[in-house]
């Protein structure tokens, strides 16, 4: 990762939609590089069953719904959201590892789902 050195993003603008709010990155390709090397690399450490998470299109998650609901209101609010872009700077990789929990909060109808993570290495780009 030392040749690459930090990637220089753009985020925004926020988009809301039935699982929580999303922000697109620009532009994409040397963030896609950066993620296809750290993928190859745990690969050949912890072997390709490591990684269960699809690669798709690059974005930041700001927040996940815990419910079904009509999200155009949120949309509506993250739409006004100025300036709608944000500057971003990728420093450094932090290895995570991600556990998925089924949960029933305190005065909840019914379960939800609760992300948690461990951050098991960090590794900075450039030198």
């Amino acid at each position: 990762m030392a040749d690459l050195g930090p990637v220089v993003l753009q985020a925004g603008s926020p988009i809301a939609y039935r699982t929580g709010v999303r922000l697109d990155l620009h532009p994409d390709d040397r963030l896609a590089d950066l993620q296809q090397r750290v993928r190859t690399a745990v690969h050949q450490v912890r072997g390709a069953a490591s990684t269960g998470y699809p690669l798709g299109v690059l974005h930041m998650t700001a927040g996940y719904a815990t419910a079904d609901t009509d999200s155009d209101e949120l949309a509506q609010i993250v739409h006004r959201v100025r300036p709608g872009h944000a500057p971003s700077t990728v420093g450094r990789i932090v290895l995570v590892e991600v556990a998925w929990q089924r949960v029933v909060p305190a005065g909840s109808d019914g379960p939800v789902w609760r992300i948690g993570w461990d951050a098991v290495a960090t590794v900075p780009l450039g030198r």
